[in-house]
């Protein structure tokens, strides 16, 4: 069952403990700053990226790899987010 379908309706998605539990654990294993130093990494030598590849560099599974990269793709597009320790996934408007 997903988070949402646990809620009363109308509950904002953010406010499910297992999804909030999801986004802390995306965002303490693949912390913004070290997937954008992975991707300078790979850019720098001309390794080809994949999904799996990053999914075994953190050491997550490749939905989890899918769903973090998916959240931090505008962030790692518009160099935004990251640099001040601050995770992106935390702002209001990344929440679903």
């Amino acid at each position: 069952m997903a988070p949402v379908e646990k809620l009363p309706p109308g509950t904002p998605i953010f406010r499910s403990p297992e999804w909030q539990a999801n986004v802390w654990a995306a965002a303490f294993l693949m912390p913004t700053p070290a997937v954008r130093r992975y991707l300078e990494r790979l850019s720098q030598t001309g390794e080809e990226f994949t999904r799996e590849g990053f999914a075994a560099h953190f050491q997550v599974s490749r939905q989890a790899a899918a769903i973090r990269l998916e959240k931090l793709l505008p962030a790692l597009v518009s160099g935004t987010g990251g640099s001040h320790g601050r995770d992106v996934t935390a702002s209001p408007s990344n929440r679903d």
